[in-house]
């Protein structure tokens, strides 16, 4: 993911463009993990001394409200 990634909705829809981070997060949104797993997955995945919970709440929300997760 070293350049994000292009999400493209269909239709009239917008084409957004994620950064690495945000890609990340998109990836882990499943369905079923919580903000506070996504963030401690990508707490291990990235060698982080503590889960960026607030980070993922944002994003999570950002995604959320562009519709790119429900």
């Amino acid at each position: 993911m070293s350049d994000g990634l292009v999400i493209a909705l269909g239709g009239d829809r917008a084409v957004h463009y994620l950064n690495n981070t945000a890609a990340a997060v998109f990836a882990l949104c499943d369905g079923e993990s919580t903000v506070a797993e996504i963030a401690v997955q990508l707490a291990d995945a990235f060698g982080l001394s503590e889960a960026p919970g607030e980070l993922v709440a944002g994003c999570v929300a950002d995604l959320r409200a562009k519709q790119i997760v429900i």
